[in-house]
């Protein structure tokens, strides 16, 4: 494979990030860890099979390498409208904007979705495991029978959007906010809530057992005639 493939596959997975001298060391020891792999596997994979296996350790975090202290560019967002993603292992969302998208069947695993705006979009069987939402805005997008399963979710505002069968449970909640929203026959099971605000939204067979929460979001609830007898509320 040459060298300049290489560094288009590891441009692609840094895109979201700004091109600093962190960035640069990141990608050499990416570039150096990829030639290692391709050396020790040239012989026995096809370049085919070498390009999809360095994707997937890539984004199964593999390869040696951390991305925290790297910094977001705003300058370099990308945009998505109209596109159809199904039955497809979902890689990242980051510093994106999607408008009616269509998200089916979808499994993202050990990710984070940061840096996001979805608008109109419409989910359905989509599922999140093991991975972390934080600042994003969903507005006017549905979630049908979607599991968003022992994730972190931060700084994330909701609006207007429509959560049928679907389950959170196991996940951490923190400053969000639902508003308008409508939930039927969804799963808080085992989650915890703080700062979590449920504003003119309606609630409708929604299990909220084992939930451990804070004041706020219980008081929020409790106005919309909650059951919340099998919850844990936070003493201060």
């Amino acid at each position: 494979m040459s060298s300049n493939r290489i560094e288009f596959i590891v441009d692609s997975y840094l895109r979201p990030y700004k091109k600093n001298e962190v960035y640069k060391e990141i990608k050499n020891q990416l570039i150096s860890q990829i030639n290692a792999f391709i050396k020790e596997n040239s012989e026995e994979m096809s370049q085919e099979d070498i390009i999809k296996n360095v994707n997937q350790k890539l984004h199964t975090n593999e390869f040696d390498f951390n991305l925290e202290n790297l910094t977001f560019d705003s300058d370099n967002k990308v945009y998505f409208s109209n596109k159809t993603f199904k039955q497809e292992t979902l890689k990242a969302l980051l510093n994106a904007e999607y408008t009616k998208c269509d998200f089916l069947e979808l499994i993202t695993f050990k990710e984070s979705l940061s840096f996001l705006s979805l608008v109109k979009c419409y989910f359905k069987n989509f599922s999140i495991e093991n991975s972390e939402i934080s600042k994003a805005d969903f507005l006017k997008s549905d979630l049908i029978s979607s599991k968003i399963v022992n994730t972190r979710i931060y700084n994330v505002d909701f609006v207007d959007c429509d959560f049928i069968k679907s389950s959170f449970a196991s996940s951490d909640f923190r400053n969000i906010s639902f508003r308008n929203c409508y939930f039927k026959k969804v799963s808080f099971e085992n989650t915890k809530l703080i700062n979590v605000q449920f504003i003119s939204s309606s609630i409708s067979k929604v299990d909220f057992t084992g939930a451990i929460m804070d004041h706020i979001t219980y008081d929020f609830l409790n106005q919309l005639n909650v059951d919340l007898s099998k919850v844990e509320l936070m003493s201060y």
